[in-house]
Formats: C-alpha cells, sequence, structure tokens
C-alpha cells in the first residue's frame, strides 16, 4: 500500500516545475532528537515545576536569561552529540537532482538543529559566501530556509541595538559568563523563535517564504503538525491556490482537501523511498 502511494506521489510531483518542501521535528527523530509537542516533546515535557512553553519566551528570557541559557544547553548538546540522518541526506539529493534539472525546489525547515545547512554548507551545491562572525551573511545557509532559526547561533536580545548580526553560540556553558554583545554588554540570545514573538525577515525570512509560497506548484509537507503560524500560511497559501500537496506524516495535520495525498509513516521510511523514486523518474 505505501508503494503504491509513494508512485503516486512521484507521478504528482515529476510534473512540477517549482515546489516547496516544507519540514518539522519528524526529519530529525532518527537522528536522536525529540519532536516539539509530541509524547514527551521538548516543548510538552515538564522541566521540574516549570512549563517549557512559559520558559522559551522573550518575557521569561529578559527575567533570567542565565536559566534560559543553562536550559538550552539540554537540546543543544543532544544536536552536537548527533547527527544528519537519512532524510537529511535525501532532502540533499533531491537538491542536487533539482538543481541539474532547472527545477526550482524551496527547503523550508522548522527545524532549529542546523542539520539541512551544515551538510549543505559542506556540499557545496549552493554558493554560501564565507564570512566572518559579526558579519551580515554569517549565520544565514542559501539552499534552506530556516524560518525558526538555527541554536548554533546567537544575537543580542536587546531589540534596538545597532549590533543585529549573529555569532556563533559557544559550545559548553559557563554559568558564571553567559555570552554578552560585544557593542552594548545585553545578554546574547539564541537566534531561535521563541513562543511570545513574530516572524520577521531579517531572521526568518517570513516576506521572501510567503512570497516563493504563492509561486510554486507543488507543496511536500513531512515530518510536521502545521501548529505554529507560518506553516499554516504557507499551507493555506497552496490550498487557495488548489495546488497538489503531497503530506508525509504518521497522521494527517491538513484538513480535507481534494488535491491531499497522504503517505502515512515514519520519515525516515518514507521520504528517502519517495525522493528515490523521484530522482529515478527525474532522471
Amino acid at each position: 500500500m505505501m508503494m503504491k502511494l509513494i508512485e503516486r506521489a512521484v507521478e504528482t510531483a515529476i510534473k512540477s516545475n517549482n515546489i516547496m518542501l516544507l519540514v518539522g521535528a519528524g526529519i530529525s527523530v532518527a537522528s536522536g532528537l525529540p519532536t516539539y509537542r509530541g509524547k514527551d516533546g521538548l516543548h510538552t515535557r515538564k522541566t521540574l515545576d516549570k512549563n517549557p512553553q512559559l520558559i522559551t519566551t522573550k518575557a521569561y528570557f529578559d527575567m533570567n536569561p542565565y536559566e534560559c541559557w543553562k536550559r538550552s544547553y539540554y537540546f543543544y548538546n543532544l544536536v552536537l552529540q548527533n547527527k544528519p540522518n537519512i532524510c537529511h541526506h535525501s532532502i540533499l539529493d533531491m537538491q542536487k537532482a533539482c538543481l541539474n534539472k532547472n527545477k526550482e525546489l524551496h527547503l523550508v525547515t522548522q527545524n532549529i538543529d542546523g542539520y539541512h545547512a551544515d551538510l549543505i554548507r559542506e556540499s557545496r551545491l549552493f554558493e554560501n559566501a564565507e564570512v566572518e562572525e559579526g558579519c551580515k551573511l554569517y549565520g544565514h545557509t542559501n539552499g534552506v530556509y530556516e524560518i525558526h532559526g538555527n541554536l548554533h547561533y546567537m544575537r543580542c536580545s536587546v531589540d534596538y541595538c545597532s549590533n543585529n548580526y549573529l555569532y556563533k553560540v559557544p559550545t559548553v556553558y559557563n554559568e558564571y559568563d553567559s555570552p554578552k554583545c560585544k557593542k552594548c554588554r545585553s545578554p546574547m540570545r539564541r537566534n531561535a523563535l521563541m513562543f511570545d514573538e513574530s516572524y520577521n525577515e531579517l531572521y526568518y525570512k517570513v516576506h521572501t517564504v510567503l512570497k516563493k509560497a504563492s509561486e510554486t506548484d507543488l507543496l511536500i509537507i513531512a515530518g510536521t503538525e502545521l501548529k505554529t503560524t507560518l506553516p499554516k500560511k504557507i499551507l493555506y497559501a497552496h490550498m487557495d491556490r488548489n495546488i497538489n500537496i503531497i503530506e508525509l506524516n504518521l497522521r494527517t495535520w491538513i484538513p480535507d482537501y481534494p488535491h491531499h495525498l497522504l503517505i502515512d509513516g515514519p520519515c525516515e521510511l518514507t521520504l528517502p523511498k519517495f525522493i528515490q523514486g523521484y530522482i529515478k523518474s527525474l532522471n
């Protein structure tokens, strides 16, 4: 049954010339990383007496940046201890294949683990200038839109500080010397969207992504419950235009829609098979 669905998905995808691939935490499960809202997810599991959805706010950070930095290293260390899995590598293969055939593929990730960006930079598939931290292009990777940020980078926590560039996060946390802005000496924060913040173009490319979503002729969704604002807007931008949607998830999170094909199952099983079939048909 799964292979029949994958064949149908490949037949649909091969006809498209401008694809958006929207992925979420389910992509990184096979790397040993927890999801956000699933069972024992980062945002559903309480830590002692604190609610993670309260702690992961800018308001809480401003009150206690040291605690937020300390807690953030739990997930950061998991990311460092693990590595990209077959899903990440398959997506990179799909990007290479589309590039060779002059097809547009816009990768949009909600994940902050940086695995897609790391692979893309290592592959040199897209032009990414080597710049020093604290410069305009530092921490931004061509070939992927990281709409929730990337926890490997940090920036000044004060919005009106003129130093709005990104810097590398220390791999080891020092509770007696949390990172400070080089310009205003305010606490630095990870470059990741917090619950009480809004998307912007500077760090999360919201306008660019929505413009791309208005132009694509296929949406592929993998490993996400589509709970946050921008992914929902991406979904509805395609539904409003009656664009085909292929979803690879454990279950569907899309309301009734006639141009929707669900391939249910773990992403590490379904996504590589779909991409393998797509590349074979493309060649």
